[in-house]
């Protein structure tokens, strides 16, 4: 459309600090706007020579908290839905005007390391999380919280799904345009309930953006065949019409959730 195209000349990253090399140095932490044209890099608790290392480059401010907070409670966050902001300015923290997307990381990347003596290593996350509120000027914690959850229910009797045995097949594939599939059937014969779930469940969460629960308590093989311009129509029901034939069907209710609070300091 005559638009030019903002990219960036792809670069070597230059040299890391190198405070380390101080054998007097025993801890340090730096914060960076990330390097425009390089490749986004992590090493995590990283030890070596009795100093343990942390190194995020190109991570925005959730992408460091979500790692800290996520390890200081064993909690594992998704990319969706899992993080709330109560701040005056979130779009530092998200893209939300939809601004061109290397103008917003070259403002809102980061590049941040991490050195501290190895008998620290188990505050290492505890260092991450108040590095990134002091330099930020934020607060953030853990909490849960009602959110909005796609539900896989039962409607009834589901004797249909029961395999009739044989074989393994599974070619329930959804289309996409990095991973396109061609098959004019899409079924699941003799394979385990959980992962027809897991499947559509990806498709949900990768589709519309909201966390999935599978609730139909269901953990036999099963046989199911579903149409494929229906799954592939990236269209919630159109899928629901598919899931009907089964007595299965996808709603949207609450349920609880940890979720990432972030909150001006």
């Amino acid at each position: 459309n005559n638009q030019p195209l903002a990219f960036y000349q792809l670069v070597d990253l230059p040299a890391k600090i190198k405070l380390d090399i101080s054998s007097s140095l025993d801890y340090y932490s730096y914060i960076a706007p990330a390097v425009p044209g390089t490749f986004k890099d992590f090493t995590n608790g990283v030890i070596k020579n009795d100093k343990i290392y942390f190194t995020s480059e190109r991570s925005s401010i959730i992408e460091l908290l979500k790692n800290a907070l996520g390890n200081i409670e064993n909690h594992k966050f998704n990319w969706f839905d899992s993080v709330i902001l109560q701040v005056s300015d979130k779009n530092r923290f998200r893209n939300i005007y939809k601004i061109d997307k290397n103008k917003w990381n070259l403002k809102n990347l980061y590049s941040y390391y991490l050195m501290l003596p190895k008998d620290k290593k188990d505050q290492l996350y505890y260092f991450i999380k108040q590095d990134i509120e002091r330099y930020f000027r934020i607060t953030s914690k853990i909490e849960t919280r009602k959110v909005f959850y796609y539900i896989l229910i039962k409607k009834g009797n589901c004797d249909k799904l029961k395999s009739l045995g044989g074989t393994p097949v599974d070619c329930l594939r959804i289309s996409t345009i990095i991973h396109p599939v061609n098959d004019s059937v899409r079924k699941m014969n003799n394979i385990p309930f959980e992962k027809f779930s897991d499947r559509i469940g990806t498709y949900i969460q990768g589709t519309f953006g909201k966390p999935f629960k599978d609730e139909t308590g269901i953990k036999e093989n099963i046989d199911i065949q579903l149409d494929p311009a229906a799954i592939d129509s990236r269209n919630l029901m159109e899928m629901r019409k598919q899931l009907w034939k089964y007595n299965l069907d996808v709603v949207e209710e609450l349920r609880d959730r940890k979720v990432l609070i972030i909150r001006d300091n």
